[in-house]
């Protein structure tokens, strides 16, 4: 009789997983193949369809009847699923295989903005680069992208045999095993704190990790990889630990904003110390490539933090605010102002709250006010903080990743028209869980 009764259960179980998995797979292949960015209302009912069979899965997963392996492999096979679609939702991808082309052939992505070299006799009768040209959304900017980056690029151009899809798709392939580093790391991470292993699926089945990362191929992924690698020797190997930091940050500058929070971690004075000649190391080895092109990498660094905005918070109010008194967007004074603010708030909790908060609250935390003053919030943004937020009780990065992509709705128009309406959503929804996390700052369940 109770082998029925299990029996039963199991079937039920197993049925309910099959359909939910397929849903899951089929709103994940039509975003990746079918629909466009402009194409709103389908890709918010699809994104919405998708992240709820998301969470059917993860209330699946929680019971205990079923192996966490199945869950894994869907996780992985949504990533296959998107190896040979056009990344649809970002143009990013062009710059990365156009920056790669110019390093395999010797010529530095610093050196020379696109604009310039299109113009070139030399270059312009290129198939590769006349393909990617048209699709680059800042073609006269010179490259912003990390000497570590480049690498990726040039190698996936290589192997691609200079052919844009083939490049497409050595690019994806590095990014999904990177995503099974990172699943591999999580579950260790989880098993030292002892976590469940399957608060791993609340990253590896989130469908904007893998629509952001195996879809439109950004480099999150492999940022939050180096930082988990750093977090796993942080208490063990400082010199270790401070140099996956470094190659972090070799990947995507921000990062460092969590330095003074880590540095104030640190428990002893030879600690911290291995811990900055490793960073420092890794730093100046992954970042000399671009000494001679300094002048041309940060101008156009500048030149971003100067004139973009998308899916902000408090910087449109301060903009706003600011237009309304001055007459103009005073937003070259303003980006850097805010993340100075961001900084000192970050080196304030770094210091106040290191013996109440664990690494990983803080990590969460600091990359949130982060983004909440920053000018550009692209919802691959938040991929890092969501991966981190695995090893807390936090649910804000996991409720706004469900909301965020309400950001794509500023497409349906040309040129990009952001909705109010969204904006205001989108962050009473952050903030009111962001209080919700931290109001006491739940001391008693900190993860030791």
């Amino acid at each position: 009789m109770f082998k029925r009764e299990a029996s039963g259960i199991m079937k039920g179980i197993s049925m309910r997983f099959l359909a939910t998995s397929l849903v899951f797979l089929g709103c994940i292949g039509v975003l990746g193949y079918g629909i466009q960015r402009d194409q709103t209302l389908h890709l918010l009912f699809l994104y919405g369809l998708s992240f709820g069979s998301f969470l059917i899965l993860y209330r699946l997963a929680q019971s205990d009847i079923g192996s966490i392996r199945y869950f894994v492999a869907l996780g992985f096979l949504a990533r296959v699923l998107l190896l040979g679609s056009w990344p649809a939702l970002s143009e990013d991808f062009a710059r990365f295989l156009w920056d790669g082309y110019l390093a395999l052939h010797g010529i530095s992505p610093y050196e020379f903005t696109p604009e310039t070299l299109i113009a070139q006799e030399e270059f312009s009768d290129i198939h590769f680069l006349t393909t990617l040209f048209p699709l680059l959304n800042s073609p006269d900017y010179f490259s912003i992208y990390p000497p570590v980056n480049q690498l990726i690029f040039a190698f996936s151009v290589l192997v691609g045999n200079s052919s844009v899809f083939e490049a497409l798709i050595c690019l994806r392939v590095m990014l999904i095993l990177s995503e099974g580093l990172i699943a591999w790391m999580m579950s260790r991470l989880l098993g030292q704190l002892g976590l469940s292993p399957k608060r791993l699926l609340l990253y590896l089945l989130n469908p904007l990790v893998i629509l952001e990362i195996a879809g439109n191929l950004h480099f999150e992924g492999l940022m939050l990889l180096s930082l988990l690698i750093s977090l796993w020797f942080f208490n063990r190997r400082p010199f270790l630990s401070g140099s996956w930091f470094g190659f972090a940050i070799s990947i995507k500058l921000t990062p460092l904003l969590l330095a003074p929070m880590l540095l104030a971690k640190n428990s002893s004075y030879a600690g911290l110390f291995s811990y900055v000649f490793g960073l420092l190391l890794i730093l100046g080895c992954c970042m000399f490539p671009i000494y001679p092109f300094q002048e041309s990498f940060f101008s156009s660094f500048r030149l971003y933090y100067g004139k973009f905005e998308f899916n902000a918070s408090i910087y449109y109010l301060i903009r706003d605010f600011s237009i309304y008194w001055l007459g103009y967007n005073p937003i070259r004074y303003v980006t850097p102002a805010l993340s100075a603010v961001a900084g000192l708030i970050i080196l304030f909790l770094g210091v106040s709250f290191r013996i109440k908060l664990n690494i990983y609250k803080l990590t969460v935390i600091s990359y949130l006010i982060y983004l909440l003053l920053h000018a550009v919030v692209h919802p691959w943004y938040i991929i890092l903080p969501l991966g981190i937020s695995v090893f807390t009780n936090y649910k804000v990065m996991h409720v706004w990743s469900a909301c965020i992509f309400l950001s794509y709705a500023a497409y349906q128009s040309v040129p990009v028209t952001e909705l109010s309406w969204v904006i205001i959503v989108q962050y009473l929804a952050v903030l009111f869980f962001f209080y919700k996390d931290i109001r006491n700052f739940n001391i008693a369940k900190t993860i030791p």
